[in-house]
Protein backbone atom coordinates (compact mmCIF):
# COMPACT_ATOMS: atom_id res chain seq x y z
CA UNK A 1 0.00 0.00 0.00
CA UNK A 2 1.75 3.26 -0.84
CA UNK A 3 1.74 6.03 1.57
CA UNK A 4 -0.88 8.18 0.27
CA UNK A 5 -3.13 5.48 0.42
CA UNK A 6 -2.51 4.17 4.42
CA UNK A 7 -2.43 7.93 5.32
CA UNK A 8 -5.89 8.20 3.16
CA UNK A 9 -7.20 4.68 5.64
CA UNK A 10 -5.84 6.23 8.60
CA UNK A 11 -7.48 9.17 8.18
CA UNK A 12 -10.72 7.39 7.40
CA UNK A 13 -10.60 5.71 10.35
CA UNK A 14 -9.73 8.58 12.60
CA UNK A 15 -12.90 9.89 11.08
CA UNK A 16 -15.10 6.81 11.49
CA UNK A 17 -14.00 6.98 15.37
CA UNK A 18 -15.19 10.92 15.73
CA UNK A 19 -18.33 10.06 13.75
CA UNK A 20 -19.38 7.31 16.20
CA UNK A 21 -18.45 9.92 19.13
CA UNK A 22 -20.46 12.12 17.18
CA UNK A 23 -23.58 10.99 15.55
CA UNK A 24 -25.84 12.23 17.26
CA UNK A 25 -28.70 14.68 16.27
CA UNK A 26 -28.05 17.77 16.94
CA UNK A 27 -30.18 20.32 18.87
CA UNK A 28 -30.69 22.59 15.91
CA UNK A 29 -31.30 22.60 12.34
CA UNK A 30 -28.02 21.39 11.01
CA UNK A 31 -27.73 23.86 7.74
CA UNK A 32 -27.99 26.58 10.46
CA UNK A 33 -24.88 24.91 12.91
CA UNK A 34 -22.73 24.53 9.71
CA UNK A 35 -23.09 27.96 8.79
CA UNK A 36 -22.32 29.01 12.62
CA UNK A 37 -18.99 26.55 12.75
CA UNK A 38 -18.04 28.11 9.15
CA UNK A 39 -18.40 31.50 10.53
CA UNK A 40 -16.99 30.68 13.81
CA UNK A 41 -13.32 29.43 11.66
CA UNK A 42 -13.45 32.61 9.50
CA UNK A 43 -14.05 34.84 12.69
CA UNK A 44 -11.21 33.16 15.32
CA UNK A 45 -7.82 34.23 13.80
CA UNK A 46 -9.02 37.85 13.53
CA UNK A 47 -10.72 37.90 17.20
CA UNK A 48 -7.43 36.25 18.54
CA UNK A 49 -5.52 39.60 16.74
CA UNK A 50 -8.29 41.68 18.64
CA UNK A 51 -10.26 42.63 15.98
CA UNK A 52 -14.39 42.07 16.19
CA UNK A 53 -16.12 42.91 13.30
CA UNK A 54 -19.02 40.54 13.81
CA UNK A 55 -22.11 42.06 12.40
CA UNK A 56 -25.24 41.75 14.84
CA UNK A 57 -26.45 38.85 11.99
CA UNK A 58 -23.78 36.93 12.84
CA UNK A 59 -23.69 37.46 16.26
CA UNK A 60 -27.35 36.38 16.48
CA UNK A 61 -26.07 32.70 14.43
CA UNK A 62 -23.55 32.40 16.89
CA UNK A 63 -25.61 32.72 19.93
CA UNK A 64 -26.53 29.39 20.34
CA UNK A 65 -23.44 28.10 18.90
CA UNK A 66 -21.40 25.74 21.16
CA UNK A 67 -18.44 28.09 20.64
CA UNK A 68 -19.87 31.25 21.23
CA UNK A 69 -18.46 31.63 24.85
CA UNK A 70 -14.35 30.77 23.30
CA UNK A 71 -15.25 33.51 20.39
CA UNK A 72 -16.90 36.21 23.65
CA UNK A 73 -13.30 35.18 26.02
CA UNK A 74 -10.82 35.67 22.97
CA UNK A 75 -12.58 38.76 22.77
CA UNK A 76 -12.05 39.80 25.93
CA UNK A 77 -9.19 38.50 26.35
CA UNK A 78 -7.32 40.79 23.81
CA UNK A 79 -9.68 43.93 25.64
CA UNK A 80 -7.79 43.13 29.04
CA UNK A 81 -4.62 42.86 27.20
CA UNK A 82 -5.26 46.70 25.89
CA UNK A 83 -6.32 47.36 29.61
CA UNK A 84 -9.67 47.59 29.18
CA UNK A 85 -11.53 45.32 32.16
CA UNK A 86 -15.35 46.22 31.90
CA UNK A 87 -16.58 44.27 29.46
CA UNK A 88 -14.92 40.73 30.71
CA UNK A 89 -15.88 41.69 34.25
CA UNK A 90 -19.17 41.40 32.91
CA UNK A 91 -18.94 38.57 30.91
CA UNK A 92 -17.86 36.32 33.50
CA UNK A 93 -20.59 37.17 36.09
CA UNK A 94 -22.62 35.45 33.82
CA UNK A 95 -19.89 32.92 31.77
CA UNK A 96 -20.20 29.33 32.78
CA UNK A 97 -17.04 27.70 34.08
CA UNK A 98 -15.30 26.22 30.98
CA UNK A 99 -11.34 26.38 30.17
CA UNK A 100 -11.51 29.71 28.19
CA UNK A 101 -13.11 31.60 31.24
CA UNK A 102 -10.82 30.35 34.00
CA UNK A 103 -7.83 31.46 31.10
CA UNK A 104 -9.73 35.02 30.50
CA UNK A 105 -10.55 35.45 34.21
CA UNK A 106 -6.70 34.68 35.45
CA UNK A 107 -5.61 37.26 32.88
CA UNK A 108 -8.26 39.65 34.21
CA UNK A 109 -7.16 39.41 37.70
CA UNK A 110 -3.14 39.71 36.78
CA UNK A 111 -4.40 42.33 34.80
CA UNK A 112 -6.52 43.90 38.13
CA UNK A 113 -2.59 43.11 40.10
CA UNK A 114 -0.82 45.13 37.63
CA UNK A 115 -2.62 48.49 37.53
CA UNK A 116 -3.62 48.31 41.44
CA UNK A 117 -6.69 47.92 41.29
CA UNK A 118 -6.72 46.37 44.63
CA UNK A 119 -10.39 46.21 45.81
CA UNK A 120 -11.34 44.58 42.27
CA UNK A 121 -8.18 42.25 42.89
CA UNK A 122 -9.13 40.88 45.60
CA UNK A 123 -12.39 40.28 45.43
CA UNK A 124 -11.79 38.41 42.80
CA UNK A 125 -8.58 36.49 43.98
CA UNK A 126 -10.80 35.47 47.29
CA UNK A 127 -13.59 33.80 45.14
CA UNK A 128 -11.67 32.25 42.96
CA UNK A 129 -7.92 31.28 43.45
CA UNK A 130 -7.73 31.89 47.44
CA UNK A 131 -7.62 27.78 47.84
CA UNK A 132 -5.74 27.08 44.89
CA UNK A 133 -1.45 26.54 44.85
CA UNK A 134 -1.18 29.69 42.49
CA UNK A 135 1.78 30.38 44.40
CA UNK A 136 2.38 33.37 42.18
CA UNK A 137 -0.87 35.20 42.47
CA UNK A 138 -0.85 34.83 46.54
CA UNK A 139 2.16 36.57 46.65
CA UNK A 140 0.96 38.97 44.61
CA UNK A 141 -2.13 39.15 46.88
CA UNK A 142 0.57 38.76 49.98
CA UNK A 143 2.86 41.99 48.84
CA UNK A 144 -0.32 44.02 48.43
CA UNK A 145 -1.54 43.30 52.05
CA UNK A 146 1.44 43.65 53.42
CA UNK A 147 0.71 47.26 52.09
CA UNK A 148 -2.03 47.60 53.34
CA UNK A 149 -4.60 47.15 50.05
CA UNK A 150 -6.24 44.29 51.88
CA UNK A 151 -8.31 43.95 55.05
CA UNK A 152 -6.10 40.90 55.85
CA UNK A 153 -5.14 41.15 59.33
CA UNK A 154 -0.91 40.20 60.31
CA UNK A 155 -1.75 37.05 61.78
CA UNK A 156 -3.28 35.97 57.70
CA UNK A 157 0.19 37.73 56.13
CA UNK A 158 2.70 35.94 58.08
CA UNK A 159 0.66 32.26 57.81
CA UNK A 160 0.51 32.69 54.00
CA UNK A 161 4.37 34.48 53.70
CA UNK A 162 5.41 30.96 55.88
CA UNK A 163 3.22 28.94 54.05
CA UNK A 164 4.42 30.19 50.25
CA UNK A 165 8.28 30.71 51.86
CA UNK A 166 8.21 26.62 53.56
CA UNK A 167 8.59 25.04 49.82
CA UNK A 168 11.42 22.96 48.83
CA UNK A 169 11.52 24.42 45.52
CA UNK A 170 12.05 28.02 43.63
CA UNK A 171 9.26 30.24 44.01
CA UNK A 172 7.94 32.49 40.97
CA UNK A 173 10.02 35.96 41.26
CA UNK A 174 6.57 37.63 41.95
CA UNK A 175 6.90 36.29 45.22
CA UNK A 176 10.37 38.36 46.34
CA UNK A 177 8.83 41.36 47.33
CA UNK A 178 6.85 39.67 49.83
CA UNK A 179 9.73 37.41 51.33
CA UNK A 180 11.73 40.78 51.44
CA UNK A 181 9.23 42.56 53.35
CA UNK A 182 8.77 39.74 55.51
CA UNK A 183 12.41 39.05 56.09
CA UNK A 184 12.83 42.74 57.17
CA UNK A 185 9.82 42.42 59.36
CA UNK A 186 11.80 39.81 61.31
CA UNK A 187 8.93 36.74 60.42
CA UNK A 188 11.50 34.82 57.89
CA UNK A 189 14.57 34.66 59.80
CA UNK A 190 17.75 32.05 59.92
CA UNK A 191 15.01 29.15 62.00
CA UNK A 192 13.07 29.37 58.47
CA UNK A 193 16.15 29.66 56.13
CA UNK A 194 17.33 26.26 58.01
CA UNK A 195 13.67 24.59 57.39
CA UNK A 196 14.09 25.73 53.77
CA UNK A 197 16.87 24.24 53.30
CA UNK A 198 16.10 20.69 54.43
CA UNK A 199 12.88 20.85 52.23
CA UNK A 200 15.13 21.84 49.26
CA UNK A 201 17.55 19.37 50.39
CA UNK A 202 14.58 16.26 50.73
CA UNK A 203 13.41 17.33 47.15
CA UNK A 204 16.84 17.70 45.58
CA UNK A 205 16.77 21.16 44.94
CA UNK A 206 20.54 21.61 45.37
CA UNK A 207 20.74 24.82 43.51
CA UNK A 208 18.14 26.57 46.41
CA UNK A 209 19.90 24.99 48.92
CA UNK A 210 23.15 26.60 48.24
CA UNK A 211 21.36 30.01 47.70
CA UNK A 212 19.66 29.85 51.47
CA UNK A 213 23.07 28.06 53.19
CA UNK A 214 24.92 31.23 52.03
CA UNK A 215 22.44 33.23 54.68
CA UNK A 216 23.20 30.34 57.28
CA UNK A 217 26.53 29.18 59.02
CA UNK A 218 29.48 27.35 57.95
CA UNK A 219 27.76 24.13 58.88
CA UNK A 220 24.89 24.45 56.25
CA UNK A 221 27.27 26.02 53.50
CA UNK A 222 29.70 22.56 53.94
CA UNK A 223 26.38 20.96 53.41
CA UNK A 224 25.24 22.08 50.23
CA UNK A 225 28.64 21.87 48.76
CA UNK A 226 28.67 18.46 49.24
CA UNK A 227 25.00 17.68 48.92
CA UNK A 228 26.03 19.76 45.20
CA UNK A 229 28.97 16.90 44.51
CA UNK A 230 27.58 14.07 45.47
CA UNK A 231 24.67 15.08 43.38
CA UNK A 232 26.60 15.91 39.98
CA UNK A 233 29.95 14.34 40.49
CA UNK A 234 28.95 10.88 42.71
CA UNK A 235 32.37 8.99 41.84
CA UNK A 236 34.48 11.22 43.23
CA UNK A 237 32.74 12.03 46.29
CA UNK A 238 32.59 8.04 47.13
CA UNK A 239 36.21 7.47 46.64
CA UNK A 240 37.90 10.73 47.47
CA UNK A 241 38.67 10.65 50.70
CA UNK A 242 38.99 14.01 51.34
CA UNK A 243 35.34 13.96 50.62
CA UNK A 244 34.44 10.66 51.54
CA UNK A 245 35.22 11.24 55.38
CA UNK A 246 32.65 14.60 55.70
CA UNK A 247 29.61 12.74 53.99
CA UNK A 248 26.64 12.10 56.04
CA UNK A 249 24.77 8.62 55.73
CA UNK A 250 22.39 10.47 53.58
CA UNK A 251 24.66 11.46 51.14
CA UNK A 252 26.30 8.66 50.91
CA UNK A 253 23.01 6.94 50.03
CA UNK A 254 22.21 9.53 47.37
CA UNK A 255 25.71 9.77 45.74
CA UNK A 256 25.49 5.45 45.49
CA UNK A 257 22.06 5.65 44.09
CA UNK A 258 23.36 8.37 41.37
CA UNK A 259 26.21 6.32 40.36
CA UNK A 260 24.38 3.96 39.93
CA UNK A 261 22.18 5.14 37.54
CA UNK A 262 25.27 6.05 35.58
CA UNK A 263 27.13 3.34 36.03
CA UNK A 264 24.99 0.32 37.78
CA UNK A 265 28.41 -1.73 37.47
CA UNK A 266 30.61 0.49 39.00
CA UNK A 267 28.04 1.58 41.86
CA UNK A 268 27.66 -2.06 42.47
CA UNK A 269 31.05 -2.99 42.83
CA UNK A 270 32.44 0.37 45.02
CA UNK A 271 29.00 -0.65 47.29
CA UNK A 272 30.14 -3.72 48.18
CA UNK A 273 33.86 -3.73 48.39
CA UNK A 274 33.89 -0.23 50.34
CA UNK A 275 32.60 -2.05 53.99
CA UNK A 276 33.62 1.37 55.58
CA UNK A 277 31.14 3.36 53.38
CA UNK A 278 28.47 0.87 53.85
CA UNK A 279 29.20 0.72 57.53
CA UNK A 280 28.29 4.27 57.94
CA UNK A 281 24.76 3.86 56.77
CA UNK A 282 21.74 2.35 58.13
CA UNK A 283 20.21 -1.07 57.69
CA UNK A 284 17.28 0.77 55.88
CA UNK A 285 19.73 2.70 53.95
CA UNK A 286 21.33 -0.59 53.06
CA UNK A 287 18.43 -2.01 52.01
CA UNK A 288 17.08 0.50 49.82
CA UNK A 289 20.47 0.83 48.19
CA UNK A 290 20.60 -2.33 47.41
CA UNK A 291 17.08 -2.47 45.96
CA UNK A 292 18.04 0.64 43.68
CA UNK A 293 21.46 -1.31 42.39
CA UNK A 294 19.57 -4.04 41.44
CA UNK A 295 16.47 -1.87 39.45
CA UNK A 296 19.57 -0.17 37.94
CA UNK A 297 21.33 -2.94 36.65
CA UNK A 298 18.77 -4.46 35.35
CA UNK A 299 17.24 -1.52 33.49
CA UNK A 300 20.63 -0.98 31.95
CA UNK A 301 20.95 -4.39 30.50
CA UNK A 302 23.64 -6.05 32.45
CA UNK A 303 23.45 -10.07 32.26
CA UNK A 304 24.70 -10.08 35.80
CA UNK A 305 22.17 -7.82 37.45
CA UNK A 306 19.77 -11.21 37.64
CA UNK A 307 22.07 -11.95 41.08
CA UNK A 308 21.84 -8.99 42.13
CA UNK A 309 18.25 -9.21 43.51
CA UNK A 310 18.56 -12.18 46.05
CA UNK A 311 20.07 -9.99 48.36
CA UNK A 312 17.64 -8.07 48.60
CA UNK A 313 15.58 -7.67 51.89
CA UNK A 314 12.40 -8.67 52.05
CA UNK A 315 11.18 -5.19 53.40
CA UNK A 316 11.79 -3.52 50.74
CA UNK A 317 10.76 -5.62 47.60
CA UNK A 318 7.43 -4.64 45.62
CA UNK A 319 5.77 -5.25 42.50
CA UNK A 320 8.13 -3.60 40.29
CA UNK A 321 11.14 -4.82 41.93
CA UNK A 322 9.82 -8.53 41.16
CA UNK A 323 8.80 -7.66 37.90
CA UNK A 324 12.31 -6.21 37.23
CA UNK A 325 13.47 -9.31 39.08
CA UNK A 326 11.96 -11.77 36.33
CA UNK A 327 13.18 -9.67 33.43
CA UNK A 328 16.87 -9.71 34.09
CA UNK A 329 16.26 -13.36 34.72
CA UNK A 330 14.70 -13.62 31.16
CA UNK A 331 17.44 -11.21 29.81
CA UNK A 332 20.08 -13.92 30.80
CA UNK A 333 17.73 -16.57 29.62
CA UNK A 334 18.09 -18.25 33.12
CA UNK A 335 14.87 -20.10 32.77
CA UNK A 336 15.07 -21.88 36.17
CA UNK A 337 15.10 -18.47 37.87
CA UNK A 338 12.40 -17.04 35.94
CA UNK A 339 10.32 -20.04 38.02
CA UNK A 340 12.06 -19.24 41.03
CA UNK A 341 11.14 -14.84 40.50
CA UNK A 342 7.56 -15.45 39.64
CA UNK A 343 6.93 -18.29 42.53
CA UNK A 344 7.75 -15.53 45.28
CA UNK A 345 6.14 -12.76 43.47
CA UNK A 346 2.60 -11.69 45.18
CA UNK A 347 -0.01 -14.22 44.11
CA UNK A 348 -1.93 -10.85 42.79
CA UNK A 349 1.29 -9.71 40.59
CA UNK A 350 1.61 -13.68 39.64
CA UNK A 351 -1.61 -14.66 38.36
CA UNK A 352 -1.27 -11.69 35.74
CA UNK A 353 -1.44 -12.57 32.02
CA UNK A 354 1.79 -11.00 31.76
CA UNK A 355 3.74 -13.21 34.26
CA UNK A 356 1.23 -16.12 33.57
CA UNK A 357 2.56 -16.06 30.06
CA UNK A 358 6.56 -16.13 30.93
CA UNK A 359 5.73 -18.84 33.76
CA UNK A 360 4.38 -21.32 30.76
CA UNK A 361 7.41 -19.81 28.36
CA UNK A 362 9.66 -20.82 31.01
CA UNK A 363 8.71 -24.15 31.50
CA UNK A 364 8.39 -25.21 28.34
CA UNK A 365 12.49 -24.07 27.54
CA UNK A 366 13.26 -25.70 30.86
CA UNK A 367 12.11 -28.83 29.70
CA UNK A 368 9.03 -29.00 31.37
CA UNK A 369 6.79 -28.77 28.06
CA UNK A 370 3.27 -30.58 29.39
CA UNK A 371 2.59 -28.11 32.20
CA UNK A 372 3.72 -25.22 30.15
CA UNK A 373 1.60 -26.27 27.30
CA UNK A 374 -0.87 -26.68 29.45
CA UNK A 375 -0.66 -23.33 31.17
CA UNK A 376 -0.28 -21.44 27.57
CA UNK A 377 -3.61 -23.16 26.80
CA UNK A 378 -4.91 -21.87 29.55
CA UNK A 379 -4.05 -18.41 29.12
CA UNK A 380 -5.23 -18.65 25.18
CA UNK A 381 -8.47 -18.38 26.92
CA UNK A 382 -8.16 -14.46 28.07
CA UNK A 383 -8.82 -11.67 25.95
CA UNK A 384 -5.33 -9.34 26.50
CA UNK A 385 -2.33 -9.10 24.99
CA UNK A 386 -0.45 -12.20 26.75
CA UNK A 387 -3.44 -14.67 26.29
CA UNK A 388 -3.14 -13.72 22.43
CA UNK A 389 1.01 -14.81 22.24
CA UNK A 390 -0.43 -17.98 24.45
CA UNK A 391 -2.67 -18.61 21.69
CA UNK A 392 -0.21 -18.10 19.11
CA UNK A 393 2.31 -20.66 21.10
CA UNK A 394 -0.15 -23.40 21.12
CA UNK A 395 -2.11 -22.31 17.61
CA UNK A 396 -5.05 -21.35 18.95
CA UNK A 397 -7.51 -18.67 17.48
CA UNK A 398 -7.78 -15.58 19.78
CA UNK A 399 -10.58 -15.45 22.52
CA UNK A 400 -12.27 -11.73 21.48
CA UNK A 401 -15.45 -12.49 23.45
CA UNK A 402 -17.25 -9.27 22.03
CA UNK A 403 -20.87 -8.44 22.92
CA UNK A 404 -22.77 -5.37 20.76
CA UNK A 405 -23.86 -3.05 22.68
CA UNK A 406 -27.60 -2.05 22.81
CA UNK A 407 -28.69 1.18 21.93
CA UNK A 408 -31.23 3.33 23.94
CA UNK A 409 -32.86 5.53 21.71
CA UNK A 410 -33.88 7.95 24.74
CA UNK A 411 -30.66 7.64 25.95
CA UNK A 412 -28.98 8.83 22.91
CA UNK A 413 -31.16 11.53 22.38
CA UNK A 414 -30.96 12.83 25.41
CA UNK A 415 -27.02 12.84 25.00
CA UNK A 416 -27.43 15.13 21.90
CA UNK A 417 -28.95 17.88 23.96
CA UNK A 418 -26.00 17.91 26.45
CA UNK A 419 -23.80 20.91 26.51
CA UNK A 420 -20.44 19.25 27.06
CA UNK A 421 -21.44 17.14 23.72
CA UNK A 422 -21.79 19.20 21.42
CA UNK A 423 -19.15 21.71 22.52
CA UNK A 424 -17.02 18.60 21.83
CA UNK A 425 -17.89 17.81 19.01
CA UNK A 426 -17.72 21.21 17.49
CA UNK A 427 -14.05 21.57 19.26
CA UNK A 428 -13.10 17.96 16.73
CA UNK A 429 -14.72 20.02 13.78
CA UNK A 430 -12.88 23.10 14.14
CA UNK A 431 -9.33 21.16 14.99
Amino acid sequence: MTTQATTSVQRRGTLSVASLLFALPLPRDARAQTEARELFERAWPEVLEGNWALTRKEQRLLEDYPLWVDLQAARYSAEVAKGVTANAQKFLERAPDLPPTRRLRYRLVSALARTARWREFFAAYEEHYSNQSDAALACTALAAAIKGKSLWNVEQQHALGRKLWLVGRSQDDRCDPAFDALKRQGVIGSAEFAERFDLAVERGNYGLASYLASSLDGDHRNAAALWKRAHSAPRDVLTQRSLNAALTSAQIEHAVRRLALRDPLAAHNLWHTDKTLRARTSSEQQANVLRFLALAGAQDGLSEAKDWFRPVPASVRDERWHGWRVRAALRADDWSEVLRAVADMPIEQASTPRWRYWEAVALTRSGQLEAGRSLLGALAEDRSYHGFLAADAVDAAYRFDDERLPVDPDLKQSWSQRFELRRGEELFHVG
